[in-house]
C-alpha cells in the first residue's frame, strides 16, 4: 500500500494543497514557505499530534482536512475498517477531519471517514491510518529514544524484540511466564480482606478526618507486558572511558544514531512491518556532504522496501542530486502568508521532451540541403524526445540541482556566459548585500537546444525564469540558430520566462575578447578580474549588469 495523492485543507499555512508523493520524495523551497507545515499535516492525519486553534489556516472558517488517496497492490489485503463497497481500481481514500468551533476550544485529534465518489462519506470508529517516523531537524537523541506512539524506537523495540519473545515464546514461554507471573502479583497484592492493598486502604481510612459516605478506594493496574520490556529499556554509549549518556555525544554522532534507528526499522520483515511514512526534515544537518549522499541512498533504499514511503524537506543539493525522475521533487512557495506547492508529473516531462523534439527536429532540418521527408523528419523528433528524458536526469548533478532551491533562475547556453554572470552576481550581491547572492542561481543548459527545456521545467516547479543567450548572427551551421533563438523569445512572449538577454553575435565578440576555445570560462573569468582590454567599460557589458541588477531587484539611490 502507498499513498498516492495527499490534499490538506486549512492546517498552518496551506489553504488548499495538492501533491503526488512518489515512492522517495524530496519537499524544497525557501526558509518559512510551508515545507514542515505539510509534514504536520501529514502527522495530524496520522495521530502523531493533537491539532490547535494555532494550527489553523488564518481566517480559514471551513473544517481542516486532510485528504489521502491509498494505492494497493493487485494481491494485497484489504486493510482493517476499510469497506470495500468504497474502493475503485484499488484505491480507497480516507478524510481526517475536525469540526472547526470544535478546534477553537480544545486540541483535537482527527475524524476519519471513507469517501467514494457518488457515495455519502461513511464514518470509521477506531481507524489506524498506519505507522509514521517522524525525524525533525533538530531532535535531543535522548527525546528520539522516548517510547512515545510513533517514535521510531518504538516500533524497533516491539516489532523486532518484543515480537521476537513472543514468536519464540511457545518453547521459551518467558513472555507467558513474566504474564503470569505479574497477574499473580497483583492477586497477591490487591485481593482478600488481609492483602497489602486493604490494608493500605484501612490505614489511611482510619487517620482520615470524618467526611460522610467518602472513603479512599485504590485501584490495582498491573503493568502490560510489553510496557514492562520498554521500561527496563535504558540505551547508553559505551566508550574506553565508560558508559554515557546518550547525549555526551557530537550532534553528528546523534544523527547518525537516530538514522541508524530508521534504517533498522525498514530492515524489519516487511510483513510484520506493514505500511510506513518516514517523514524526515533537513536530514543534512550536522553531516559531511559526503556522509549526505550516503544518508540519502539509505532512504532510497528505506523507500524501495515493501510498503514504506519516504519524504524529505532539504536544503542541501546531495538529496536532489541523482532523482530518478522529476514527479519525485515537490517546490513549496509562499504567497500572502498561504503555501502553494508545485510539482511535474512524468506525463508533464513527456510533454515537454516531446515538444522540444518537433523544435529541434525543424531547427536540424532547416540547416540541411536535402530535407527530411514527413516519416524521418518524425523520427528525428521521437529520437531527440526519448534521448532528452534520458539527459533531462542526467542533467542534474549537486551544482545544478542548487537551481531548484532557488526563487530565481538565470539560464545560460554555456560555460563563457555563466562565468559572466556569475562574476556579475557575486559582485552586485558584494556591494548590496551578500542576502541577494543567495536569491538567483546561475544554470549552464550546456546549449541552446536545452533552453526549452529547462525553462519549462522549471517554471513548472515555480522558480522565476530568465534568459541570457547569444543569438550567434542567427546563423545556420548544423542546425538553424534563427529558430533556437524564436524560441527563446516565444517563451518569453508566452510566460514561461519572465524576460531575456541576447547578446550579439556572442560574448567574447561583443566585449572585444579573444574566445578561448580551450578554457573558456576560465579564460574569462580571467579577463573580468584583469579587466583586459577595458572588457568591463563595454557596452555588452554595462547592459548585462543592468539586467543582471533587475533580476537581484537592486535599487540605487
Amino acid at each position: 500500500m502507498k499513498i498516492e495523492k495527499v490534499v490538506v485543507k486549512g492546517i498552518k499555512s496551506h489553504s488548499y494543497t495538492t501533491f503526488h508523493p512518489e515512492d522517495y520524495t524530496v519537499i524544497v523551497g525557501e526558509n518559512n514557505t510551508g515545507k514542515s507545515n505539510i509534514f504536520f499535516a501529514l502527522r495530524w492525519f496520522f495521530k502523531d499530534v493533537k491539532l490547535s486553534n494555532r494550527d489553523v489556516l488564518f481566517g480559514y472558517d471551513a473544517n481542516p482536512e486532510v485528504e489521502i488517496t491509498f494505492k494497493m497492490e493487485d494481491d494485497e489485503t484489504i486493510p482493517d475498517k476499510i469497506d470495500e463497497d468504497y474502493i475503485q481500481d484499488r484505491k480507497f481514500i480516507i478524510r481526517a477531519s475536525v469540526e472547526r468551533e470544535s478546534v477553537r476550544t480544545k486540541d483535537s485529534a482527527p475524524n476519519y471517514q471513507q469517501l467514494c465518489e457518488g457515495k455519502e462519506p461513511v464514518d470509521m470508529k477506531k481507524y489506524n491510518p498506519g505507522d509514521i517516523i517522524y525525524i525533525p531537524s533538530i531532535r535531543e537523541l535522548n527525546d528520539e529514544f522516548k517510547f512515545t506512539a510513533n517514535s521510531s524506537i518504538t516500533i524497533l523495540v516491539s516489532r523486532f524484540l518484543i515480537q521476537r519473545i513472543k514468536d519464540e515464546d511457545g518453547k521459551s514461554r518467558k513472555f507467558s511466564n513474566i504474564k503470569d507471573a505479574i497477574e499473580d502479583l497483583s492477586n497477591y497484592i490487591g485481593k482478600g480482606e488481609n492483602s497489602a492493598l486493604e490494608e493500605l486502604k484501612k490505614t489511611l481510612n482510619k487517620h482520615m478526618l470524618e467526611y460522610k459516605d467518602v472513603n479512599v478506594e485504590f485501584k490495582l493496574d498491573p503493568p502490560n507486558v510489553d510496557d514492562f520490556i520498554k521500561s527496563s529499556f535504558k540505551p547508553e554509549i559505551k566508550t574506553t572511558k565508560g558508559r554515557l549518556d546518550l547525549n555526551s555525544q557530537g550532534m553528528g554522532f546523534q544523527r547518525s544514531l537516530i538514522f541508524s534507528l530508521i534504517c533498522s526499522v525498514s530492515e524489519i520483515d516487511d510483513s510484520k512491518s506493514g505500511f510506513i511514512l518516514y517523514l524526515v526534515e533537513e536530514p543534512e544537518l550536522f553531516l559531511h556532504p559526503n556522509h549526505q549522499n550516503s544518508f540519502k541512498n539509505h532512504l532510497r533504499t528505506i523507500s524501495e522496501k515493501g510498503d514504506n514511503q519516504v519524504l524529505v524537506t532539504t536544503h542541501s543539493p546531495f538529496f536532489i542530486n541523482n532523482i530518478r525522475n522529476y514527479s519525485e521533487l515537490k517546490r513549496v512557495g509562499i504567497l500572502e502568508q498561504v503555501s502553494c506547492l508545485n510539482e511535474i508529473t512524468h506525463e508533464d516531462i513527456q510533454s515537454i521532451c516531446t515538444e522540444n523534439g518537433k523544435l529541434m527536429a525543424k531547427a536540424k532540418n532547416e540547416a540541411r540541403t536535402t530535407k527530411w521527408t514527413k516519416d524521418e523528419l518524425k523520427d528525428e523528433e521521437k529520437r531527440i524526445a526519448k534521448d532528452d528524458e534520458i539527459r533531462y536526469l542526467l542533467w542534474v548533478n549537486p551544482e545544478r540541482a542548487t537551481a531548484f532551491l532557488s526563487k530565481k533562475v538565470i539560464l545560460v547556453e554555456g560555460p563563457t556566459e555563466k562565468a559572466l554572470v556569475s562574476y556579475l552576481r557575486d559582485e552586485i550581491a558584494s556591494n548590496n548585500g551578500s542576502d541577494l547572492l543567495t536569491s538567483v542561481s546561475v544554470v549552464d543548459t550546456v546549449g541552446k537546444f536545452h533552453i526549452y527545456k529547462f525553462s519549462n521545467l522549471f517554471r513548472k516547479l515555480g522558480s522565476d525564469v530568465w534568459v541570457i543567450y547569444d543569438n550567434d548572427n542567427n546563423k545556420v551551421k548544423g542546425i538553424s540558430h534563427e529558430i533556437l533563438n524564436s524560441v527563446v523569445t516565444d517563451l518569453k512572449s508566452s510566460g514561461v520566462i519572465k524576460d531575456c538577454f541576447e547578446i550579439n553575435p556572442c560574448l567574447e565578440e561583443a566585449m572585444g575578447l579573444e574566445k578561448d576555445r580551450y578554457n573558456p570560462d576560465t579564460s574569462l573569468y580571467r579577463s573580468l578580474t584583469e579587466n583586459e582590454k577595458g572588457c568591463r567599460d563595454s557596452k555588452c557589458y554595462t547592459e548585462i549588469r543592468q539586467f543582471i541588477e533587475g533580476i537581484m531587484e537592486v535599487r540605487h539611490a
